[in-house]
């Protein structure tokens, strides 16, 4: 991605687990997608050019400073209730 950031023009989209890319490329090229379907991308507001973009991140997952919300916190009961009914659908078929 540092290659690709340094002599490429236009946009790439990619997701990735591994945050450790933010480190890697120029902090004004980072655009996050957010919850809110009409105001999608947004970069994040309070970025110094010290800062770590990782680290930034990270803390609006938790503090959620920013104009727009990146993360909708799961849901861990709705998630088990759909597997189990998942399941019981499923062995119904079986």
């Amino acid at each position: 991605m540092e290659i690709f950031s340094l002599d490429m023009s236009g946009q790439i989209i990619f997701t990735s687990h591994n945050l450790r890319i933010l480190e890697k490329i120029k902090k004004e090229s980072v655009v996050f997608t957010t919850t809110n379907p009409h105001n999608r991308y947004v970069r994040l507001k309070y970025v110094k050019p010290n800062n770590n973009l990782r680290d930034l991140y990270l803390r609006e997952m938790i503090i959620q400073e920013q104009d727009e919300e990146l993360y909708k916190e799961t849901d861990s009961y709705e998630i088990r209730r759909s597997l189990y009914k998942a399941g019981v659908i499923n062995a119904k078929k079986g």
